[in-house]
């Protein structure tokens, strides 16, 4: 069984705050935590060094895949409908042998921005249909992107896309996400209106990634007519060929 991503912190956290520059009372307060407390903890650690928080988990989560990931391909296919009801489709790819690129992505984290970058450069290449589910893993920064994006997405998923990867992750003061969407070509208002009913579908996306127990953002999977293929991270040219044969 796969760990979850909040068991992973719990248990690394505490010896390696004060590395990350967070003060020893928030140290020692951690021995006691209850594991939803955690989120407090993961903004002290965004707050004091963000490139350390992100991996940290990404080590953590790297370490966690290899428990088990037949368990983790199977839980992704009995889930199948589930998971592509979640989420948004960039792209829609007919063939007999139909395939699926499933995405969860914490879209204010840079480890996963990088990987749909990449998913982005290689889309024309790429021989399946491409699904985009935003969860919230990271705090608020990552609940207000996710709800941004997917809100943006019931109106174009394809300039949802675009407005997702338009997210700088290391210097925030420079994103204004309305400007960009007034640039895209976005209804402003339909946006914030539909911001305002789209907390409980942050909230299931999120959930339905810790019930899957992935390991960590970006998590890829490749769902097929007979399985899903829990997939590696990638270089933007090996993309074609790892959705081709994933079991290469």
């Amino acid at each position: 069984m796969l760990v979850n991503i909040r068991w992973i912190v719990f248990f690394v956290v505490f010896n390696l705050l004060v590395t990350a520059g967070v003060s020893w009372w928030t140290c020692k307060k951690s021995s006691t935590m209850d594991v939803d407390d955690l989120e407090y903890l993961l903004e002290e650690l965004s707050e004091a060094n963000p490139h350390f928080l992100v991996s940290l988990l990404n080590k953590a989560a790297q370490e966690s895949t290899e428990l088990d990931v037949e368990d983790l391909e199977r839980n992704a296919f009995e889930n199948r409908e589930t998971i592509l009801k979640a989420g948004f489709k960039i792209k829609t790819y007919q063939a007999s042998d139909q395939k699926t690129l499933v995405i969860f992505s914490d879209l204010a984290d840079s480890y996963s921005l990088t990987y749909l970058k990449k998913v982005k450069e290689a889309l024309e290449k790429l021989h399946c249909s491409i699904h985009i589910i935003p969860v919230s893993m990271f705090g608020e920064k990552s609940n207000a992107q996710a709800k941004f994006v997917t809100a943006a997405a019931l109106q174009n998923a394809e300039k949802a896309f675009q407005l997702a990867l338009s997210y700088d992750t290391v210097d925030g003061a420079q994103n204004d996400m309305m400007k960009t969407s007034k640039e895209l070509g976005f209804d402003l208002d339909k946006l914030s209106k539909d911001m305002k009913t789209i907390d409980q579908i942050i909230i299931q996306q999120t959930q339905l990634a810790e019930d899957l127990m992935i390991p960590g953002v970006p998590t890829i999977f490749l769902l097929t007519n007979d399985g899903a293929h829990f997939l590696a991270l990638v270089e933007t040219q090996d993309l074609p060929a790892l959705i081709d044969h994933p079991k290469a």
